[in-house]
């Protein structure tokens, strides 16, 4: 007698959570509200439960020469960084950049400890109490997007300012946000329009950012946004860990993304429905099989990850001669 083969479909999850749920019909619980539970699970919850070696792999893009900072958040389909943040579930060292490893951190104040924001000050004009155009070359170059202020004083004593939006814009400071301008931040050529006049004798300053390009040593991760220092002088191949999110169900016939799972979502989107009807002793006669399928889901990874030798200062010296112990053969 032929032996069945074993199913872990999107079908057979559904089948199994009405099981759990006492729901054996559609009238008691539609396929479509099955489905949105599973998904909710699996995309959701399961992620932030279990972290899966399965789920890890290689993010790799590319930085533009004198360009430091990099949003997740684009709107533009054709940027590397479109959808990054609802594909990946974090970022792991180590961080690799042109080949070289490079310093990884996630606290902007380390950063910003390692790379100081002091801003050098140049006088680029003084007022009349009438002119509100300047224009010229600033003496620093090149300059830090989102780090520039022309400034000065009118005849009432009032600051009058200019600032610039990290696109090579020069705009009234929020909340008016007007472009009056504009700044090349590679040769630190400007042009500009104050919305009102500095006063006669008034100093008119540019406060800016300078740098040096090079080859970047450190990554910060900071607001949903990759920060590297030093800024870039060309472009360079960067890629880290990233924790995958499961892709949802799409049709019946998916399985997940490790067969294995298909148990653990069944019981997490049966104590989903459970909790929505709020029969929790329902939920509490599933939880001891809930929590052993989560053990069996997560001991995969636990036996993955002891295949791993753990980090010492014994392990640099066996890598670097490529034998143990440090001991080579010649």
């Amino acid at each position: 007698m032929p032996v069945t083969q074993a199913v872990s479909n999107l079908q057979q999850i559904m089948t199994k959570v009405r099981k759990l749920t006492y729901a054996p019909t559609g009238s008691q619980l539609s396929d479509s509200d099955i489905q949105q539970y599973v998904n909710t699970f699996y995309i959701y919850d399961m992620p932030m439960h279990l972290r899966q070696w399965n789920l890890r792999e290689t993010f790799t893009w590319v930085c533009e020469p004198f360009v430091d900072t990099y949003s997740i958040n684009p709107t533009d389909v054709t940027n590397q960084f479109y959808g990054f943040i609802n594909k990946y579930n974090a970022v792991y060292m180590p961080v690799y950049i042109g080949g070289y490893q490079a310093y990884y951190t996630q606290s902007r104040q380390e950063l910003f400890n390692m790379y100081p924001q002091v801003r050098a000050l140049q006088q680029i004009g003084q007022g009349d109490g009438v002119n509100t155009f300047f224009s010229g070359t600033l003496q620093y170059s090149p300059i830090t997007q989102n780090s520039i202020l022309f400034d000065s004083v009118t005849t009432a004593n009032t600051g009058t300012s200019v600032v610039d939006d990290g696109l090579g814009n020069l705009i009234i400071p929020p909340p008016l946000n007007t472009i009056v301008g504009t700044i090349n931040y590679v040769t630190g050529a400007y042009a500009f329009q104050f919305a009102v006049a500095p006063g006669t004798g008034n100093p008119v300053n540019a406060q800016v950012l300078p740098y040096v390009a090079a080859r970047p040593q450190t990554l910060c991760f900071y607001d949903n946004t990759f920060i590297l220092r030093p800024i870039p002088d060309q472009p360079y191949q960067i890629n880290f860990e990233v924790d995958l999110l499961p892709t949802q169900f799409m049709d019946t016939s998916d399985n997940p993304m490790v067969n294995q799972w298909w148990q653990y979502i069944a019981y997490g989107a049966a104590k989903k429905v459970l909790e929505d009807r709020r029969d929790m002793d329902a939920v509490q006669q599933i939880m001891p099989e809930y929590e052993k399928q989560e053990s069996l889901v997560e001991r995969r990874t636990l036996i993955q990850a002891a295949n791993q030798r753990s980090q010492t200062i014994y392990v640099a010296q066996s890598i670097a001669s490529g034998n143990w112990g440090g001991w080579g053969f010649y």
